[in-house]
């Protein structure tokens, strides 16, 4: 489960309300799924979510969602198959357009 806060936690507000979340489904060491979307998906939580899944060895993650819901001009619609309609995050040439190394740890 991955959530994305637009805030951090402070010892007032320990567990700010999350903007987004979603679960990651591992289908193999590199490849993931995403599902259950919740909330919006800006700039900052794709960076977040990329660098997360960089993070832990993954380079594709593939998603099904109505009209991309704020992934599209990020993804890939695949066309045919048995995929036909899903999206398909390159998370190493997203990382590239981001300008987010591969060699930090996500924060």
């Amino acid at each position: 489960m991955c959530r994305f806060y637009s805030q951090a936690p402070t010892p007032d507000n320990p567990r700010p309300p999350y903007d987004a979340v979603c679960s990651v489904e591992r289908w193999t060491s590199r490849v993931c799924e995403l599902r259950g979307f919740h909330g919006a998906a800006d700039k900052r939580s794709i960076r977040m979510l990329t660098r997360a899944l960089l993070d832990r060895g993954y380079v594709a993650a593939y998603f099904e969602r109505p009209n991309g819901q704020g992934l599209d001009h990020v993804a890939t619609q695949l066309a045919g198959g048995d995929f036909d309609g899903w999206y398909r995050l390159d998370l190493l040439s997203l990382a590239n357009r981001l300008r987010i190394s591969n060699d930090t740890p996500a924060s």
